[in-house]
């Protein structure tokens, strides 16, 4: 396994492909600290030699090791999931998936056996998005895939309108969401937390990505006046103060 390291070597960076969250780019975690726990880059070739050294199909010195990490430790309660060393063990059509998945900033990933079949299965993403139904699906007939929901369409708003609607909302003392504008984006930030981009729906309707979620503004005589935020079957209005 020659492109699995801790550091990059020069090859390494020139085959990676960069991590993803809601659309966007963004740097690579390098953690320090507990290495072995989300530190380590590999490739899907390495992976596979890893998923076919567990399966028995490529010999292996550490493969009575590896056989040891695939008995169930640990039954998680009423979850119909078992724990091994290091591996989530469930039932599956065709004998016993043995998996383990995982992600770090803008990647997600999934990796899996069945040793009745001799199927191994790597799924790798370079989004903050995860394929672990792709993989069970791959090692049990019975698994189904989750529906991805349609996005909703982006429309564009002009620069005008946007700025009609920058200001900051109160929803009680002390805690406000404040809409900025860039261009022709849209940003809310409620107080202590990160900015968010809006995105529109129509003029005065815009969806968030990071979360379910909408937000809706009303203008009275001609100047808006309420941002409402609706999020959890609840719509929340706030007054704007400036």
């Amino acid at each position: 396994m020659k492109a699995t390291k801790i550091t990059f070597d020069e090859k390494m960076k020139q085959n990676l492909a960069m991590g993803h969250s809601e659309g966007a780019q963004v740097a690579n975690w390098d953690i320090p600290t507990l290495a072995g726990a989300g530190a380590i880059r590999s490739s899907l070739h390495d992976m596979l030699i890893y998923m076919a050294a567990n399966l028995g199909l490529k010999k292996s010195k550490i493969y009575p090791a590896m056989q040891l990490s695939h008995q169930a430790r640990h039954d998680k309660a009423g979850r119909g999931t078992r724990v091994g060393l290091g591996w989530h063990i469930s039932k599956g059509a065709e004998g016993d998936v043995i998996w383990h998945n995982g992600g770090t900033g803008g990647y997600k990933t999934f990796s899996g056996f069945v040793k009745e079949t001799g199927k191994g299965v790597v799924v790798l993403t370079n989004s903050n998005k995860g394929a672990d139904d792709i993989g069970f699906r791959l090692l049990n007939s019975a698994a189904k895939l989750i529906e991805v929901k349609k996005p909703d369409p982006v429309v564009i708003v002009e620069a005008s309108i946007l700025e009609s609607y920058v200001g900051t909302y109160e929803l009680a003392p002390a805690f406000n969401i404040v809409i900025t504008r860039d261009g022709t984006r849209l940003f809310l930030q409620a107080t202590g937390q990160p900015k968010v981009e809006l995105f529109a729906k129509t003029d005065t309707e815009f969806f968030l990505k990071v979360v379910e979620a909408k937000v809706t503004f009303s203008a009275k005589d001609g100047k808006v006046e309420i941002m409402t935020l609706f999020q959890g079957g609840q719509a929340m209005p706030w007054k704007r103060i400036n």
